[in-house]
């Protein structure tokens, strides 16, 4: 923290003493009467030729200009308003408009609404009365009679009974007739569509059963016999083949079993599909209980023919002895094979 100090702050601080020493001689040496110097000679050379020039020269010119604008512009207007516009308003206008109005229009004016009122009014009243009556007389009456006596008749004779005839005794019975017409012809057309419409749903059941008939017996019974008679059969006896190939290929490896090292098949999923195979020693020939065809097939599935599983030797055996599977030299429960050591058979249940 030292090092830093002594490196970056002491230096920054001389410096900045330095700077403000330097300043402040720089100030009172040479700066302030550099500004002394500067102040009087602005105030000799320009701000006291100025004061003299506004005070001796400009003010009275604008003093001077503004006593002649004011004598030359506004003492003429002033005067021609007061001495001349409003007196000849007053006493040329105004005046004898007022002696006009009060001693002229008003006993006029009064004398005209006497007259009116008292003349015009019932002379107007009348001549009203006698236009109304005179009105009436040769125009509301004619009219009146006109419309009573000669349109009314002829209009009701004329037109309105002869329309209300012609509707009742000839365009109802013409209507109701044709009304009866088209719901005749429209009945008849709904039944012949219905009839129509109903044979021809009747002959499209029709076709459809013909044509799930023909379907049926051209193509599912045969397809249905096909599968039935020819690929089930085919199809189980195959399959019957494999399973019984497979096994003589299981029981002719060395050992009686897949081979010591070689991966095969998963043991339960081949005994679920295949069933549980019968090891036999080496060297010894295929018994007579494994014959290949489908026989025995159906005898290994359980068909008619001999039992499936392995046959019981049943003669020259001790009491007590425990029995032994004809044909594959192991004790029930305990399915050993011939150079294990004596271990469980690796395809056993």
């Amino acid at each position: 923290m030292r090092i830093v100090v002594l490196v970056l702050v002491l230096p920054a601080r001389l410096l900045w003493d330095a700077l403000t020493a330097l300043w402040h001689g720089a100030g009172r040496v040479l700066l302030r009467p550099l500004g002394r110097a500067l102040l009087w000679l602005a105030d000799t050379l320009l701000l006291t030729p100025l004061t003299w020039l506004y005070t001796w020269v400009l003010a009275p010119l604008g003093k001077a200009a503004a006593w002649l604008a004011v004598a030359l512009l506004v003492w003429p207007w002033t005067g021609l308003w007061r001495y001349v516009i409003v007196p000849v308003a007053r006493y040329g206008v105004a005046v004898p408009a007022v002696w006009l109005y009060t001693h002229v229009l008003t006993p006029l004016g009064r004398g005209l609404r006497w007259i009116g009122m008292a003349l015009l009014a019932p002379a107007a009243r009348g001549l009203a009365t006698a236009l109304a009556r005179l009105f009436t007389v040769l125009v509301i009456v004619p009219l009146g009679s006109g419309w009573r006596y000669v349109l009314v008749p002829v209009v009701r004779y004329g037109l309105v009974v002869p329309v209300v005839w012609l509707y009742t005794h000839v365009l109802t019975p013409l209507g109701r007739g044709t009304a009866w017409v088209l719901t005749r012809l429209w009945q008849g057309t709904e039944w012949l569509l219905d009839q129509v419409w109903r044979g021809l749903a009747a002959t499209g059941r029709g076709l459809g059963l013909a044509v799930a008939w023909l379907v049926v017996t051209l193509v599912v019974a045969p397809l249905s016999w096909t599968y039935r008679r020819i690929l089930v059969p085919v199809g189980r006896e195959l399959g019957d083949a494999l399973a019984v190939a497979w096994r003589i290929a299981l029981l002719r490896l060395p050992g009686g079993r897949a081979g010591a090292g070689v991966a095969g098949p998963d043991p339960a999923r081949r005994t679920g599909l295949l069933g549980v195979p019968h090891p036999v020693h080496p060297g010894r020939p295929l018994p007579a209980r494994f014959p290949v065809g489908p026989r025995s097939a159906r005898r290994r599935r359980g068909g008619p023919g001999r039992p499936h599983g392995p046959r019981e030797r049943t003669g020259n055996r001790a009491p007590g002895a425990p029995r032994r599977l004809a044909g594959t030299g192991r004790l029930p429960g305990r399915h050993t094979v011939r150079g294990t050591e004596g271990g469980p058979c690796a395809y056993s249940g």
